[in-house]
């Protein structure tokens, strides 16, 4: 949490010892497991401070906050704002070159400084081996540490990203729940144990490894019968949703089928066992950026739950429809359709039932508002909501939300968004930062832990509700899956992961229109290599 405080007890010092220099100081920590970075810094500064005869009378803090960029880091935003601002102190105090920042460019660190001393604010850096009187020799010092810490973040990502490949070339994975057909197995390489995790647990320490497996047999089955429809039978994924909801298969959790998810199974290669990874690309601070599909790395983790031959069918299928053009005709009578099933059509009906992305209709005819007037549709109101840009005041926002606080007793994210008169939670971030923030501001000062206990203390009683026959007919019974276990992986060869570069400058379309080409190329992939 970033935050910029005044402290009430070095205030009052200040007051009490006349005579000494006020000063501010700057603490930031990069991750949250450094749970006593920001004690030590303090100590620091603190006995700096009472050496050279300072006295720290404000702080700003960054926790958890990368210092390659400035992006995210309030507490230092806030010190240059206030530096800039006739500020009640002459110098700031820092830790050390790699607390200001660990910035690629050391111009840029040299920049936020400059701005401080312009001022008439000098940075002082406390652990340093170099004197802070902008002599010759400290300046060329203090330029070889900063670019000593931005190489330091170079080398450190380097290893990640090596350290990592490494990891995915042995099958293992990281983040995020497994897709729907799979499951996450836990492997202890110390005792040779492994453990299928079910949805919502976490593996036991940080010794053990995640892999994929695959999943419970009857979502196996269900994963077989799509790749059927499509590949075989030549159903649409939306058809193949409706078959599915109409025979009661439901998704994870007992929610409903889609066209979405079922296009995300028919394009996942874990079905014919192979991980795909190196899918995008991030580096200090920029953007992801996204990789084509033959720049992916693969390797293959276990035996396919699907035939390759099927799997390269389904996959030329998949690219043909990407390259199918709809006129805006079709398009129009498309809406028509959802319209008269639905009665009032919204974005998430269009991306769940219609035959395009919403974003096509977007780029088609301006806003997906405007497609469905054409369609037919008198008024569209995304999400039932009504705020317009210039009603996002905190004057207007502030009483709707202190309303539905009074209505509900807490605040949170799913409430904000299930309630009509409040603009959307992700909205209410962009406009006015964190969430925590606004609601304590609103009169809920509950913090994220509370929020998550209330939480499940919710849901327990939701389920207890559930158990009563009275009350069965109005709640949705999400049946429990517990993953089978399954054996360990088989053991691969140790030839390393390579691209399926089949084809050489081919594109993804022309690979996917030849079935027995992909067919070639997914045996080609190499296997797993061994943890041992």
């Amino acid at each position: 949490m970033t935050l910029t405080a005044d402290d009430g007890c070095e205030t009052a010092a200040a007051e009490r010892l006349e005579g000494q220099i006020r000063a501010a100081q700057y603490l930031r920590m990069s991750d949250a497991q450094q749970h006593y970075s920001i004690a030590c810094q303090r100590e620091i500064n603190a006995d700096y401070a009472a050496r050279r005869g300072y006295v720290v009378v404000r702080t700003y803090v960054d926790e958890a906050r990368s210092g390659v960029t400035i992006k995210g880091r309030d507490g230092l935003k806030a010190l240059l704002g206030d530096v800039l601002d006739a500020p009640d102190y002459s110098a700031v105090l820092v830790t050390d070159v790699s607390r200001w920042g660990r910035f690629q460019d050391p111009d840029e660190a040299a920049h936020y400084e400059f701005l401080c001393r312009q001022a008439g604010v000098q940075v002082i850096y406390c652990a340093e081996v170099f004197d802070n009187d902008g002599g010759q020799a400290s300046m060329i010092l203090k330029s070889v540490k900063r670019v000593m810490a931005a190489e330091f973040s170079r080398q450190l990502s380097a290893r990640t990203r090596a350290g990592m490949r490494r990891a995915q070339i042995m099958g293992e994975c990281s983040g995020g729940p497994a897709a729907y057909g799979f499951a996450k197995e836990a492997y202890d390489p110390a005792t040779g144990r492994t453990h299928v995790l079910v949805p919502g647990e976490r593996k036991a320490h940080r010794g053990q490894t995640l892999r994929f497996v695959p999943g419970p047999t009857e979502e196996v089955a269900v994963v077989r019968e799509i790749f059927r429809r499509y590949g075989r039978g030549g159903q649409s994924p939306l058809e193949i949703a409706r078959h599915l909801n109409g025979k009661g298969t439901a998704y994870r959790g007992g929610t409903d089928w889609t066209s979405y998810r079922v296009r995300a199974i028919l394009d996942n290669e874990l079905v014919v066992g192979i991980q795909c990874f190196g899918k995008s690309h991030y580096q200090f601070g920029d953007r992801r950026r996204s990789r084509a599909r033959e720049d992916w790395s693969r390797v293959r983790i276990f035996p396919p739950l699907v035939a390759p031959a099927l799997f390269a069918r389904a996959s030329a299928r998949r690219a043909l429809q990407a390259r199918r053009t709809y006129t805006d005709d079709a398009l129009i009578e498309d809406l028509r359709r959802l319209i008269a099933r639905h009665g009032r059509v919204t974005e998430g009906i269009v991306a769940a039932w219609g035959l395009v992305s919403p974003r096509l209709y977007g780029r088609r005819f301006g806003t997906l508002g405007t497609a469905l007037r054409l369609a037919g549709q008198t008024a569209y109101v995304r999400a039932g909501r009504t705020w317009q840009a210039q009603d996002l005041t905190w004057d207007r926002v502030r009483p709707a939300l202190e309303r539905l606080l009074d209505e509900r007793g807490y605040l949170s994210a799913s409430v904000i968004d299930a309630c009509p008169y409040v603009p959307r939670s992700k909205t209410l971030k962009t406009y006015f930062g964190s969430l925590p923030a606004l609601f304590a501001a609103v009169g809920d000062p509950l913090t994220k832990r509370e929020r998550i206990s209330l939480a499940w203390v919710r849901r327990g009683r939701q389920n207890a509700a559930a158990d009563r026959p009275a009350q069965r007919d109005q709640l949705v019974e999400r049946p429990s899956i517990q993953p089978a276990w399954h054996p360990a992986f088989p053991q691969g060869s140790l030839a390393p992961a390579l691209r399926p570069a089949a084809g050489g400058s081919a594109s993804n379309v022309e690979r996917a229109e030849r079935p027995e080409a992909v067919a070639g190329q997914l045996a080609s992939v190499p296997a797993r290599r061994s943890p041992s």
